[in-house]
């Protein structure tokens, strides 16, 4: 029998795949993160300058600290929103996303 799951549950299991499948492509190779300002750039891009102007001290900590892992969250988001899924608030689901998935296992800088 196939498990039924809801449509919350499909869409943490779909979130949880993708960044997982994001950070396995990342580490695969020497690949050097994008920089600082351009990780910055595409945040403000898809958050908005209000919530950018609130909060980019936060998100450039975690852009210079944990670059590998800041930027699959990044190209998780912009991977939803291409595909059209409707996220209404943007940097709530970015913040959301990031102590679900990237937070509980940090220890150390990446660099």
């Amino acid at each position: 029998m196939i498990p039924i799951l809801t449509e919350a549950e499909l869409d943490w299991l779909n979130t949880h795949r993708a960044m997982k499948r994001i950070e396995q492509t990342l580490a695969l190779g020497p690949v050097a993160p994008a920089s600082v300002p351009e990780l910055m750039a595409r945040f403000r891009s898809l958050l908005g300058d209000a919530d950018m102007d609130r909060d980019a001290g936060k998100w450039r900590n975690r852009v210079n600290q944990w670059p590998r892992r800041t930027e699959a969250l990044l190209m998780n988001l912009e991977a939803r929103v291409a595909g059209g899924a409707p996220i209404r608030e943007p940097a709530r689901y970015a913040e959301s996303m990031w102590r679900k998935y990237a937070a509980p296992n940090l220890g150390k800088t990446e660099k």
